[in-house]
């Protein structure tokens, strides 16, 4: 039952951050305060989260508490979860795939070398900023 519940609002918030961005990003360029709003708004609903986010937090923190949340485990549990045989923790596993669901969202890529320093809310708004830019640069627009 329990689980149906969790399912069920998994299922509502993807539809409602899909929503969000097809309703209002179509490559139009906005000022950096809107795209903000608007990408800790989608965090929210990808990670489940009570509240939107502030631009200094950290996504893979974000991504601990999210984890925490749908596991019902306190975060320090959180940190030991390994995803798979990499190595690599379940939080940096879903930052990662909301670093890859957000690029499909705005149909934008980003830059390689900005991959590695997205840590804060606010340095991915910065990413999507810029890869924004580019996407309308090669586009012919803005």
């Amino acid at each position: 039952m329990e689980r149906e519940i969790i399912l069920k609002r998994i299922l509502a918030s993807k539809s409602e951050s899909d929503f969000l961005f097809q309703a209002n990003l179509q490559h139009k360029l906005m000022p950096r305060e809107d795209l903000s709003l608007m990408i800790r708004i989608f965090l929210a609903k990808k990670f489940l989260l009570e509240r939107i986010p502030d631009e200094t937090e950290s996504i893979y923190d974000l991504a601990e508490e999210s984890l925490s949340l749908l596991l019902k485990k306190d975060v320090s549990e959180i940190n030991e979860l390994q995803s798979g045989c990499s190595g690599a923790t379940s939080a940096m596993a879903k930052k990662v795939l909301f670093l890859m669901a957000l690029q499909r969202a705005l149909n934008i890529k980003f830059a390689e070398e900005a991959v590695a320093d997205i840590r804060t809310v606010e340095s991915m708004t910065e990413a999507c900023y810029h890869a924004i830019l580019q996407q309308n640069k090669e586009n012919g627009g803005a």
